[in-house]
Parts: C-alpha cells; sequence; structure tokens
C-alpha cells in the first residue's frame, strides 16, 4: 500500500468513498432487481426474458458515446464529471420512481429511464476504475477494481435482499426511489473528495473516434482483450442481469422445483452471485501475480464457464430448498470467476496502453459494451423464451469455454512476446 495513503485526510476521505461506493451499489442492486421484474411481469407469455433484454440493451446503447468522456474529463476534471454523471443517474431513478409509485405504466417508464441512465453509466464506466484507484489503494487498477468489487459485492448482496422485500411489499417504484437516494452520497464525494492520490490527468484531444482508432492500431494487445470481452458479453454477460427471467424460466419449466415466489428466488440468486466479489482480491492477487491480467482474464472465464454449467445442472436435478441452496454455492462460484474477471480486464486494459490514455482504454471497453452487450442480452432474451433454459445455459457456458481456451493460448503468446520485447534493450544494454 502507497504511504500517501496513510494521510488522515486521506483516510477520511477514503472511509467516505468506501461508505458512498457501498450506498450506490446498495440502490444499484434495489433498481436491476426492481426494473427487471417490471419487464418479466410485463410479458403476457415465456420468462419475459425479451422484454427484459430490451431494458438492458437500451441501457446499454448510450455507451457508443463513451470515446466523448475522456475530453469531458480533461476539460472539467475527471472526479467532477464522475459526480455529475452520479447525480444524473440518481434523477433519472428519482423521478422514475415518482412516476411509477403515482401511477405511470411501469414497464413504459423502465425502458425510458433504462435510455437516460445509460449515458451516465457510460461515463461511471470510463471513470469509477480511476477514481476508485485513487480513493482506495496506490497499487495497479486491477487490485483497485477487486477492492472496489469487495465493497460492492456485500452492499449488492445487501441491496438485491433489500429490493426483493421492497418489490414484494410497497412495490417496484419505491425500489428505483430509494436507489436515487443510495446514489446521491457518491455524487457528494466525487464533487468535494480529495484522495491521497489525484486521478490520473488524460490527454486533450478534440476527436475521441479518431483518438480511440489510432489507439487500437496501436497496441495489439488492447484488440486481444477486446475481443475476448465482445465474446463473454455474448456468451455469459447478461447472467446477473437476467437472474429474474431465469428464475422464471426455472419456474416455468418446474412449478414445483423453487420454493417461494420468482422475485425471492431471483433476488437470492443475485446476492449469492455478488457474493463472489468478496473473494476476488485473493483470486487477483494469486492468480495475477502469477500469470498476468491478460492470461488472468481468461483463466476466469474458464472457471465462469464451469459455474455456469453446474448451475444449469443444478437447475435441472434438484428441486426445493436444496435447489435454493446449491443454487446458492453455485451462484458464488459464478460470482467469483466473473468478478474476478472484471478486474483482470480492467488491469489488462491498464498495461495495454500508456497512463494518460487509460481513460480512452475504458472508454473503447464501455464501446464494445454499447455494441456486445444489446447482442448478448437479446440472444439470451429470445433463447429463454423459446429453449429451456437448461440448454441457453450449457450453450453459454460451453461456448464460454471455447473462448477461453482459444483466448488463453494467445494471451500466453502476447505476453510472451511483450517480455521478450521488454527483455530484448535491457540484454543490449
Amino acid at each position: 500500500m502507497d504511504s500517501d495513503f496513510g494521510d488522515r485526510a486521506a483516510r477520511r476521505w477514503r472511509v467516505a468513498y468506501v461508505a458512498a461506493l457501498a450506498s450506490t451499489v446498495a440502490g444499484t442492486g434495489m433498481v436491476l432487481l426492481a426494473a427487471t421484474t417490471v419487464t418479466t411481469t410485463a410479458a403476457t407469455s415465456g420468462s419475459g426474458g425479451s422484454r427484459t433484454a430490451v431494458f438492458l440493451a437500451l441501457m446499454m446503447i448510450p455507451g457508443i458515446l463513451a470515446p466523448v468522456v475522456p475530453s469531458c474529463g480533461s476539460r472539467f476534471g475527471e472526479q467532477r464529471t464522475a459526480a455529475v454523471a452520479n447525480a444524473l443517474s440518481a434523477s433519472v431513478w428519482l423521478v422514475a420512481g415518482l412516476l411509477v409509485v403515482t401511477g405511470s405504466t411501469p414497464v413504459r417508464v423502465v425502458y425510458a429511464a433504462g435510455l437516460l441512465g445509460g449515458f451516465p453509466l457510460a461515463v461511471n464506466a470510463v471513470y469509477k476504475p480511476l477514481v476508485s484507484k485513487a480513493f482506495l489503494t496506490g497499487e495497479g487498477l486491477a487490485m483497485a477494481r477487486a477492492y472496489q468489487g469487495v465493497i460492492g459485492g456485500v452492499a449488492f448482496a445487501l441491496g438485491s435482499l433489500a429490493g426483493g422485500v421492497i418489490v414484494n411489499g410497497p412495490g417496484p417504484g419505491w425500489a428505483m426511489i430509494a436507489n436515487a437516494v443510495l446514489t446521491a452520497p457518491i455524487a457528494v464525494v466525487c464533487w468535494f473528495g480529495r484522495p491521497a492520490r489525484p486521478v490520473p490527468a488524460g490527454r486533450a484531444f478534440r476527436n475521441g473516434w479518431a483518438e480511440l482508432r489510432a489507439l487500437l492500431r496501436r497496441h495489439r494487445s488492447l484488440r486481444l482483450v477486446l475481443s475476448l470481452v465482445s465474446v463473454a458479453l455474448v456468451c455469459i454477460g447478461p447472467f446477473t442481469a437476467m437472474a429474474v427471467p431465469i428464475t422464471t424460466a426455472v419456474r416455468n419449466a418446474r412449478p414445483t422445483a423453487l420454493p417461494g415466489d420468482v422475485v425471492s428466488g431471483a433476488a437470492i440468486l443475485m446476492a449469492a452471485v455478488s457474493s463472489g466479489r468478496i473473494l476476488a482480491p485473493y483470486v487477483v492477487r494469486k492468480v495475477g501475480d502469477r500469470v498476468g491480467p491478460l492470461v488472468g482474464l481468461t483463466v476466469a472465464h474458464a472457471l465462469l464457464s464451469i459455474s455456469t454449467v453446474v448451475f444449469s445442472l443444478v437447475s435441472l436435478l434438484l428441486s426445493g430448498p436444496a435447489q435454493l441452496v446449491f443454487w446458492a454455492f453455485a451462484g458464488l462460484g459464478i460470482g467469483t470467476s466473473y468478478y474476478s474477471a472484471t478486474p483482470f480486464l480492467t488491469g489488462a486494459i491498464g498495461d495495454a496502453v500508456e497512463p494518460a490514455d487509460q481513460a480512452l482504454g475504458m472508454a473503447s471497453l464501455m464501446v464494445v459494451a454499447a455494441v456486445m452487450a444489446p447482442v448478448g442480452v437479446a440472444v439470451w432474451g429470445v433463447s429463454l423464451d423459446r429453449f429451456p433454459v437448461t440448454w441457453v445455459l450449457v450453450a453459454g457456458g460451453v461456448c464460454l469455454m471455447i473462448e477461453a481456451a482459444v483466448g488463453h493460448r494467445l494471451a500466453v503468446a502476447a505476453r510472451d512476446a511483450g517480455s521478450d520485447a521488454s527483455a530484448g534493450p535491457t540484454a543490449a544494454d
């Protein structure tokens, strides 16, 4: 840990950031469960996967504008840009919650909120890893994202469970309002906070798209990372966000298999998956120190594919309370591998580009997500409505395993080539 993080003022802001981050992630768990419950229950037949896919796609599409985010950050300040984005997100869901509570058509409100909330989501995708590194740790981006994941894991699990209670009680509109209230603190901390190390200042440029194309041409390893992510977003990326349709599909296939109501089952699944974030820093440190973040990303994808297949078998073979218990274990495996892959991904992008281009590197990831995530949720949404849920889960897991195997060979080759290139001048000297 960097010595600057021992400063008293920095420690106070670090505690404030941890509390604010936990608050906003808990709110995210609530609103995701509320929104996907609205879209699922609006379906007249099937699991509601198609309607949920529309909501998730609308939320990701604004990410296509991510290349302009670094230029905004360099002009107005990285922390303040992040603060404004969080304030806008809170405002969108506050208005959405009030509209639902006062009688507006919930599914239309959710679709509109998903699209409008996608813009601040794109900004947060670029700057949250950099802001978290500044507040939480003096180590690399991968460990900063892993620490962020631990905080978020506990908070998201609690938020999902609390969201289940609110949705089943007062209603989804109140969960949206709760999310807005819980998101507000991080906007305040980002605006006024003074971390021990400032967020790295990005390069000022006019044309984000031209800069992004040039960045991709310069860095082969960045292209490899984004290719792996593209496949993963289609194979398994929507799993957590599709928890309600998946639970509904299990209930439709085997009406007596799942005890309790669908929302409670989905909340338990989301909480189990999110709890895997707690183990992510251990995996990231142990695996990352041995093989590096790029190869570690493929290892995490392989473990994720295995956990998904296990989850599908549990859903097929078990029923009653035993199913929920083994769902929790399988969900923990999915969450551990999924939330280990995320820090590895962030670290691999950070290693692939220069420090001044890290924000643009994160923007490239958001562009890929904006294009491929809607494809993934569309494939999953239609598949859950048309095919047995077990087939869908196994197919996603097998495809991800193939991606992990091919990606591992390419990642090892890229790592070794990079090591040879860095060792060459040293030997010559």
